[in-house]
């Protein structure tokens, strides 16, 4: 009882933050594992597209539901989304726990275990949106709005620290035993039940709860909601710049995680299978400290959040130069890897985000996020899946540093040079919905009854 008291006094955007992590806990646990899940439920002899299935939870089934859960979130807030896609991941995670290997019921559970990446590929879809959102509209300084972002992204990648260290003890300790992969699973279990019982505790975002509320007519009424979006301008602008920023940090994440880290390993020396988790463990430790830095950054000075956006798109040029250097001619193990941390950390639009999203009107705002991040998944599939694979098999690091990372930094270059950020108040945004309804139903009224005046 005492405990409930004081979790319905606790700050929400702090219960937001402790469930942030699943996103990436789900996403780095895979990815390390999979070669251990592969043997387990898809043997050789098997299919090779039945090894695949399984990753298009993340880039293709979490961006289609990202849709419904982006309509859900407008019309039924911000904190339904979180809850539910909580749950989700924590029954989805639960089952693949006792899920019976190729050894006891043949191919079955491989089809079981496919389903259930499905379904996590669900729960993925609409927590990043919906939690970002949620701070954005839980705060109504703008720097704040950013220095609460760079926590929420410090939090994945506390997601991203818990899911490779259980994958190292899983690896390192535990290989001999058939059960030694279950083990990460638990602690996922752990994690994401304990974050899904926390944000029953959550408050609906005061922004949101405004509009709710308050509106005058049926604000989703779909003739109102057509109205409003074509008295917003900037939309479509906003919305090409916001697809252009959500594409870079994707493969930045990718070019570092999945194929600068091998090359460290081979120039090094070192075997790539025994040393990739342990390697990327220690970059996801850097990538939360650089997460953390831009907090006193953003909030103890005046510099623009533009300019420190672009300060950090230009940097991840530079020091993706560095590091082909080093690779190259004097390869290092920790030198590389440092550089690694700044090419992650310095590779999204974090600090910029809350603003570009609170652009919107908050009438629609979360289905223009979800299809906008939908749409650059479903391309960043194809830039990750094909392009940087291809350009890494021809060309090495140069050719995804040229042909990847060099024209994405440019796009999100020119799209924070486009964007407009909200020059406006959130009361504008209130009145000018209130009286746009307000019109819209005195026209209405007009209509029915001619003897009505507007």
């Amino acid at each position: 009882m005492a405990l409930t008291k004081w979790l319905e006094k606790v700050d929400s955007k702090k219960l937001v933050l402790v469930g942030n992590g699943l996103e990436f806990f789900d996403l780095y646990l895979y990815i390390h594992l999979a070669h251990v899940i592969n043997q387990k439920f898809f043997p050789y002899g098997e299919p090779s597209a039945l090894r695949i299935l399984p990753y298009l939870g993340f880039y293709l089934i979490a961006p289609i539901s990202c849709i419904f859960f982006a309509y859900i979130g407008d019309t039924r807030g911000r904190k339904v989304v979180l809850i539910a896609t909580s749950y989700l991941m924590a029954l989805s995670s639960s089952l693949i726990v006792f899920l019976p290997t190729y050894e006891s019921w043949g191919i079955y559970p491989g089809y079981i275990l496919i389903f259930l990446r499905i379904m996590q590929g669900v729960s993925l879809a609409g927590e990043p949106t919906a939690a970002h959102l949620y701070m954005a509209e839980s705060c109504s300084d703008n720097r704040k709005m950013s220095a609460w972002a760079a926590l929420l992204a410090s939090m994945e990648c506390v997601g991203g620290i818990f899911a490779l260290g259980l994958a190292y003890i899983g690896e390192t300790y535990l290989a001999a035993y058939d059960w030694g992969w279950r083990l990460p699973f638990m602690g996922a279990v752990l994690f994401v039940g304990f974050s899904a019982a926390l944000r029953l505790y959550l408050i609906e975002a005061p922004e949101y709860t405004r509009i709710a509320h308050n509106k005058p007519l049926d604000m989703f009424d779909n003739d109102n909601m057509s109205a409003f979006y074509q008295s917003l301008t900037f939309k479509q602008k906003n919305t090409i710049c916001l697809y252009g920023l959500w594409l870079f940090y994707p493969t930045c994440f990718a070019s570092s995680y999945l194929y600068m880290t091998p090359m460290v390993l081979k120039a090094c020396g070192l075997d790539v299978n025994s040393h990739i988790i342990s390697h990327n463990l220690l970059l996801s430790c850097l990538e939360m400290a650089f997460s953390l830095s831009w907090v006193p950054l953003v909030l103890w000075t005046n510099i623009s959040i533009k300019v420190i956006t672009v300060t950090r798109f230009i940097c991840v040029m530079i020091f993706c130069s560095i590091f082909y250097y080093v690779l190259t001619y004097h390869p290092s193990q920790s030198l590389l890897l440092l550089i690694q941390g700044l090419v992650i950390g310095c590779g999204d639009f974090v600090l910029m985000a809350p603003c570009l999203f609170k652009s919107f009107s908050i009438v629609g705002r979360f289905s223009y996020m979800g299809i906008t991040w939908s749409v650059a998944r479903w391309t960043n599939l194809f830039i990750i899946v094909f392009g940087l694979e291809a350009l890494s098999l021809h060309y090495g690091f140069m050719g995804i540093f040229l042909g990847a990372i060099v024209p994405l930094a440019l796009i999100s270059l020119v799209a924070i040079r486009y964007c407009v950020l909200n020059y406006e108040s959130v009361g504008y945004y209130l009145d000018h919905l209130f009286n746009k309804g307000r019109k819209l139903q005195q026209a209405k009224s007009k209509e029915s009854d001619p003897s009505v005046s507007i």
